[in-house]
């Protein structure tokens, strides 16, 4: 089930700048809301969080630091009752130097961190725990898109945005968002927009026939509701260590590999 919550990722987080004559630096960062529609998957969730709620679960917890540190990797933070602050995403943050960047996502089963490094042709799921990094597969997708633009228009986060209609049609699942845009931040626009290699997902193909930037999109696909909301866009220099493979990590290959 929770391919759904990542699959939702990519359709939003899918981008990095290619090379352009102004090149962008800097840190977006966006909030994130899912609601499930499927009451089998809702009950799946329900019974996630009622388990973490178990009194012998919970003492097992405070007894073995270890396996409580695996639990929070997967899940975030443990609160006094040892309920998960959230298993699904609540944001990310993408640092942004060139033609590199660098997703950290927050919350939830899918946080993780992925690095692009758009100049190389590459990305890489990083983990800072075991100091490992992973090189991603070429991504794939099959989605059929339709983009219908509209007059609307808001300010999000002090930018002018437009709203397209952006349809999706996945083997027969259907899914329909609001996408609302900008093209004033300078160095990201359009032509700077590059699929990224999110693995057998695929990416975010809507992206080459938009105009602009995505900062908020609101919609539904055949399993759940989603909301992003961009919060705060920060123009100040990425430093280069930031968006490079950490030093002393070691690469690891996929079982698939």
């Amino acid at each position: 089930m929770y391919k759904i919550s990542i699959s939702v990722l990519t359709l939003f987080l899918a981008f990095a700048p290619a090379r352009s004559a102004e090149e962008f630096n800097g840190t977006l960062q966006w909030s994130m809301r899912i609601e499930f529609i499927d009451p089998d998957v809702v009950a799946q969730m329900n019974q996630a969080q009622a388990l973490l709620q178990n009194p012998e679960l919970r003492a097992l917890l405070l007894q073995t630091p270890s396996l409580r540190g695996m639990i929070e990797d997967k899940l975030g933070p443990l609160d006094a009752t040892s309920r998960a602050s959230s298993l699904l995403p609540t944001g990310f943050t993408l640092q942004i130097k060139g033609s590199r960047a660098l997703l950290k996502t927050h919350g939830g089963l899918a946080s993780r961190e992925v690095l692009t490094l758009a100049d190389h042709h590459a990305a890489y799921t990083i983990n800072r725990t075991a100091r490992t990094y992973e090189k991603l597969p070429a991504a794939i997708s099959t989605v059929k898109i339709k983009v219908t633009r509209t007059p609307d228009t808001a300010s999000i986060v002090g930018y002018n945005c437009r709203r397209s209609i952006v349809e999706a049609d996945d083997n027969g699942a259907k899914s329909r968002f609001s996408v609302w845009t900008t093209t004033v931040i300078k160095g990201l626009d359009s032509a700077a927009l590059k699929r990224l290699n999110w693995g057998p997902l695929g990416g975010a193909d809507f992206l080459g026939q938009i105009e602009g930037v995505p900062l908020k999109i609101e919609g539904t696909t055949p399993d759940l509701k989603v909301a992003l909301m961009a919060t705060q866009i920060t123009l100040a220099p990425v430093a280069s260590a930031v968006v490079s493979l950490p030093a002393g990590f070691k690469e690891v290959k996929s079982a698939s590999h």
